[in-house]
């Protein structure tokens, strides 16, 4: 991998750090960043380290929170397994959408967003880019218009 790949590499595991700070402006350049910097790479390989790279930047409190989450009794060895495994699974939409046609990517990028929010892969999804839409659009009400029984209450 060139120098030039591993950086980006590493910008994207920034971008995931910002991302768990839950800090609004690191969830929103999330959004806007991460399918640009992701499906930008030559090849599917460094797609998926990109990806990869982010959401293990952005899921770190997964490693940190595994022995509330799975139990008492997890080892160290095991909470950084489950971390790298969530990791690796988040990214793979990003690597099997992958293309070098730039056209394909207008319907491959939000197929890949998409994937990472329906379960499974969206039960440990939390740090999809998506979340952004909160902050980007709060007016959408995204809680009332999709559960039809809200204006009985």
């Amino acid at each position: 991998m060139k120098i030039q790949h591993t950086l980006r590499c590493l910008a994207m595991v920034v971008l995931g750090l910002t991302v768990s700070s839950a800090h609004p402006a690191g969830i929103v350049a999330a959004f806007l960043l991460l399918p640009a910097f992701t499906f930008r790479h030559p090849s599917r390989r460094i797609c998926y380290a990109a990806a990869t790279g982010y959401y293990v930047g952005a899921l770190w409190p997964l490693a940190v929170g595994a022995k509330n989450f799975l139990c008492p009794d997890v080892s160290v060895v095991g909470a950084i397994a489950f971390w790298a495994v969530c990791a690796m699974l988040l990214a793979l939409p990003y690597a099997l959408l992958w293309t070098e046609k730039t056209q394909q990517l207008l319907w491959r990028v939000p197929v890949a967003l998409l994937i990472g929010i329906i379960p499974p892969l969206g039960l440990i999804g939390f740090a999809s880019p998506l979340t952004a839409s909160g902050f980007l659009f709060p007016a959408w009400s995204w809680g009332a218009s999709l559960c039809p029984w809200q204006d009985a209450v």
